[in-house]
């Protein structure tokens, strides 16, 4: 791992090579109008792509293509995403140009499962029916998590042997199941933990949506509307559209225009947490499904010691 890392937000050069005005600011991402890069870190967006659809596939987009490529979905694979607002939506559209044969998963009723018979699946299945869910067991060879609200736990039954579920986003659940995949403790669970892709395979789905004249549902706003957007995203957003903020609208002036209330947060995120992290590294290790060797002696001494060494860090990077 490079130690000399500098994020494109909210991050201090490190090296040099990845200098912000005014000089010692930190990088700002995609809240500045101009950045350069090295090649090697460029996206190239297709030609006649549009602009203001490049950016919501280079985030939702390679979010669900990546672990789906990892993970290898090809025609005929059995694939469950989980939460059914934009990001699974797209999820699910991926999928099914991938070949496979989609279900979607809500908490909710016949509303969110049309949205995803509509997005490509064939089968749609609510987690709060247990006759449903019971049926299904074994059903899917890959299970795509949307953490927010949704308890990972209750969806392991779903996966097949050989199967996994991938938890997508940060939670003390995906912090924990990453840390699982680094040092091999967790390696024969069925849930993992994936981010954001790489400059690879963002370049190669953008491409796909290209080449399958696939975009996502976005509106463009000023900058300005900001507290508004965050509030409608708070709520649900349960039109699944990508809000997109026009930065021709960002100048010194703006912060004079902004004359709105801040965001109202009903539901603001939970923070991770080293106690957290522990319980589900604890509940993976002892309680999660598992594909091949069953749990040892030696697995769990490991485990308990990692998850000691993993709360130390934790609680040192939450200072």
């Amino acid at each position: 791992m490079c130690t000399k890392q500098v994020g494109t937000y909210g991050f201090t050069d490190m090296n040099g090579r990845a200098k912000s005005s005014p000089l010692g600011s930190q990088t700002l991402g995609g809240y500045t109008k101009k950045m350069v890069v090295h090649e090697k870190f460029a996206i190239k967006i297709p030609d006649g792509y549009p602009l203001e659809m490049a950016g919501p596939v280079m985030c939702a987009g390679v979010t669900m293509y990546d672990p789906l490529k990892r993970q290898g979905a090809t025609a005929g694979t059995r694939v469950g995403i989980i939460g059914l607002g934009g990001l699974g939506l797209t999820g699910i559209k991926i999928a099914k140009l991938m070949g496979c044969t989609v279900t979607a998963i809500s908490r909710t009723g016949s509303e969110k499962a049309r949205a995803g018979l509509s997005a490509g699946a064939v089968a749609s299945l609510c987690s709060k029916d247990a006759a449903e869910m019971a049926a299904a067991a074994g059903s899917l060879d890959l299970i795509l998590t949307i953490p927010v609200a949704h308890d990972y736990r209750a969806y392991e039954p779903l996966v097949s042997y050989g199967g996994k579920q991938v938890i997508l986003g940060v939670s003390d659940a995906f912090v924990a199941s990453i840390v699982g995949q680094l040092t091999g403790a967790l390696k024969s669970r069925v849930t993992i933990g994936s981010g954001i892709g790489g400059i690879a395979n963002t370049q190669e789905v953008l491409n796909f949506f290209e080449e399958h004249k696939m975009y996502p549902q976005v509106e463009i706003h000023p900058v300005t509307d900001l507290n508004s957007i965050m509030e409608k995203l708070d709520q649900g957003n349960e039109s699944s559209i990508r809000y997109v903020l026009d930065l021709s609208t960002l100048d010194e002036g703006t912060a004079a225009k902004c004359t709105a209330p801040p965001a109202k947060m009903a539901h603001a995120p939970s923070p991770i947490q080293p106690g957290g992290i522990l319980k589900a590294f604890a509940y993976q290790l002892l309680c999660g499904k598992v594909h091949g060797a069953p749990v040892t002696f030696a697995a769990l001494a490991w485990g308990g010691a990692l998850g000691g060494v993993l709360a130390l860090v934790a609680r040192r990077l939450l200072k």
